[in-house]
């Protein structure tokens, strides 16, 4: 082997680290990337990881609602580091869920939902709009981290179009005039906060 292909080898093998560390950024269809300086789109963002990430990710790692509560109730801080995910050092804990229960009220933007075994009292919120001001849904996503935006303006943006998607994708469903009394299957994230008093943010909401 050549000085010069002796050379070539090394260079290869040097920069095979590199590509590995390299975060793939998402490209829109002129090229464009997105979330990364001045070019950030955060709606465009969204869009491309709500069906090909965000759903499989609730579908697949959610836990069940009742077994939360359960480990809040015996233990908070054993629940939170267990089943919690702290998006910044200090912040609030995100749980991501999935139930089954019956709405037995709505009052002001959420359905009071009675969780298995039915005992005709709310057992969790979930919150239906349309008003959405939270990061519940972005920060229970542990692919979704602060340290990939360039700053907190473009993390902001992202939750806000998670919410949006919420709002017109997910619970625009619900008939508020005949939603009592129906039982309902859903994916979602809350923050704690008040462990009497869950809201969920649904993410994924089916009305049997």
């Amino acid at each position: 082997m050549t000085r010069k292909n002796k050379i070539s080898v090394l260079l290869l093998i040097l920069a095979i680290p590199l590509l590995f560390a390299c975060t793939v950024v998402p490209i829109d269809e002129k090229g464009n990337p997105i979330g990364v300086g001045d070019m950030f789109d955060a709606a465009s963002l969204v869009a491309q990881i709500w069906d090909t990430q965000v759903i499989p990710t609730f579908k697949e790692k959610s836990l069940p609602i009742e077994q939360i509560i359960d480990a809040l109730e015996k233990d908070p801080q054993k629940a939170r580091e267990q089943y919690g995910r702290q998006a910044a050092v200090g912040g609030p804990y995100t749980f991501m869920v999935k139930g089954e229960g019956k709405v037995i009220d709505i009052e002001a933007s959420n359905l009071l939902v009675d969780l298995n075994p039915y005992d005709g009292r709310e057992d969790l919120f979930i919150n239906i709009g349309p008003v959405y001001t939270g990061t519940e849904v972005r920060d229970a996503l542990d692919f979704i981290r602060f340290k990939d935006f360039r700053d907190i303006t473009q993390y902001a943006a992202v939750a806000k179009e998670l919410n949006k998607k919420v709002r017109e994708e997910v619970v625009s469903i619900v008939d508020r005039d005949n939603i009592i009394g129906k039982t309902i299957v859903f994916f979602g994230a809350f923050g704690l906060k008040e462990t009497n008093k869950i809201i969920l943010i649904p993410v994924i909401l089916e009305i049997r």
